[in-house]
């Protein structure tokens, strides 16, 4: 192993280390939409990336598999295994998801809507498994604060297509806590105290390189590399989504142009209606939207029925449902492409380790 390798592995070794005991915890659940998607809990340790990867296996061999989702909830680890297990996330074309605890006061009107449905559909837990009960005078549990800190966010940045929320309650922007925090990487204490200035300078350019050059290569602003950078190890820079959601990308912009050039596009009749029956559908939806919006914070199925059944005086409801069959055919022809594509990516990879003999 020549001297610059050595080096690579000896940072690696001391990247990010903390006295951690229990690596993360990587499992199977049942996701809010009912299909199984991967969990990502507790610190990142080596030897997390084949437990990962096993996992991931499963994840896709799944009977009830859809999408590749991850939701990710650790205050961050080893740099390596964290960089590691993006990449194969990146290259699964895995969704990343960072989603902040829901709060409900239990005497508040929500919170007894929330408390009756839960009560009257045990079986549909899933759905509501980041939301807590929570009075307004009480301290909120840590273990109800959801984070993604440190090298979480590597990870994050990862996904093909990207969620975040914070934490807080119900319709109260004012009481929202921060999922993602981030401080630059370091070292080990014991080994990095016991490096020369100039040792130590090298050692650590070496590290912020490997770790620009990731965030680079997963399409990071340069917005969120500063900010990084910038923030000692010994804190967090703790950022709101409203701050956080200007420095990533929602959908990774090659994905979409692949899927484009497979499937084609959704779109409102663009392409396929004639110009006039395109513009007349888009009239006719700008129309319902104009007389539902004031629903739309308010009452969620007074809002559909509204966007249902409403039609402008003098319109053609005909030819309008006629174009959104068209419509709706074409859109979900292009999803159900897309879908496959990428499904067909993911099954490949995980075909491709050999049998297990009995």
């Amino acid at each position: 192993m020549n001297r610059k390798l050595k080096l690579l592995v000896a940072i690696f070794l001391y990247l990010w280390a903390s006295s951690i005991v229990h690596s993360a915890d990587i499992v199977i659940e049942r996701g809010r939409f009912g299909t199984p998607v991967l969990v990502l809990n507790g610190e990142i340790l080596k030897g997390d990336f084949e437990k990962f990867k096993r996992v991931s296996r499963e994840l896709i061999q799944h009977r009830d598999f859809e999408y590749f989702d991850i939701y990710l909830e650790s205050l961050g680890g080893d740099v390596l295994e964290s960089m590691r297990i993006g990449r194969l996330l990146r290259s699964l074309l895995a969704r990343t998801h960072v989603i902040g605890y829901r709060y409900f006061d239990p005497k508040s009107v929500h919170g007894k809507e929330q408390k009756r449905f839960k009560k009257k559909n045990p079986e549909k837990a899933y759905q509501k498994k980041h939301d807590r009960f929570v009075s307004r005078n009480e301290r909120i549990p840590d273990e109800f604060i959801g984070r993604c800190y440190s090298s979480c966010v590597l990870i994050f940045y990862s996904g093909v297509r990207r969620d975040s929320s914070d934490n807080g309650y119900f319709r109260d922007s004012g009481s929202k806590t921060p999922v993602i925090g981030i401080h630059r990487p370091y070292f080990n204490k014991e080994y990095y105290s016991k490096l020369s200035p100039v040792e130590a300078k090298n050692a650590y350019k070496k590290l912020e390189g490997l770790v620009k050059d990731y965030l680079v290569e997963m399409g990071a602003s340069n917005l969120v590399i500063e900010r990084m950078f910038k923030t000692a190890s010994n804190d967090v820079d703790l950022l709101l989504h409203d701050e956080f959601k200007v420095m990533y990308e929602r959908k990774e912009p090659f994905l979409e142009e692949w899927l484009i050039a497979k499937c084609g596009s959704t779109t409102s009749g663009e392409g396929f209606l004639t110009k006039e029956n395109s513009e007349y559908y888009r009239y006719i939806n700008d129309e319902k939207f104009k007389a539902a919006r004031h629903l739309i914070d308010n009452d969620t199925n007074e809002y559909i029925g509204v966007i249902d059944g409403y039609f402008p005086e003098g319109s053609d409801k005909k030819l309008y449902e006629a174009l959104s069959r068209s419509v709706r055919s074409h859109n979900f022809n292009v999803h159900a492409c897309t879908n496959s594509a990428v499904m067909t990516h993911q099954k490949l990879w995980s075909n491709s380790f050999p049998s297990k003999r009995n």
